[in-house]
């Protein structure tokens, strides 16, 4: 089986110019794996902040209930809409009922702005990932 940190940065196709941050019950292999692969910065918070710095990435390894879903990305959309380019949002959500979960949190995704939403399921994962334009004037 794939090593699930890493199958989460592929999944956003993190690279090198992107700033990665880590919401949530934090990783810290996550945040390492993105340092390896060369990721501008990595960085990780347990609770989603207020004001996150500015990402192009935003990974949420352990997601497991809507509520919390919710505020990762809240903190997400802050985040990505303050990067440089169009930010990318990676949810792998845990449990009893990942897929039933990952289906509302994929329309609350597309309700909040984000944009190119899916789920995705592979090697027992199940991913919601999207994408959030900058804000304007940037």
């Amino acid at each position: 089986m794939p090593d699930p940190e890493i199958s989460l940065l592929d999944a956003v196709d993190a690279a090198r110019e992107d700033r990665v941050l880590v919401l949530g019950r934090p990783s810290l292999a996550l945040v390492c794996a993105s340092a390896r692969r060369g990721c501008l910065a990595a960085m990780g918070s347990a609770v989603p902040p207020a004001h996150p710095d500015p990402a192009e990435v935003v990974l949420a390894p352990r997601v497991a209930d809507a509520a919390e879903a919710e505020g990762i990305a809240l903190a997400a959309r802050r985040a990505l809409r303050g990067g440089a380019r169009q930010g990318r949002l990676a949810m792998r959500l845990m449990g009893r009922g990942a897929v039933a979960r990952a289906r509302a949190v994929a329309l609350r995704l597309a309700a909040l702005g984000f944009c190119q939403v899916r789920v995705r399921r592979a090697g027992g994962q199940v991913l919601v990932i999207g994408a959030c334009a900058p804000a304007a004037g940037r």
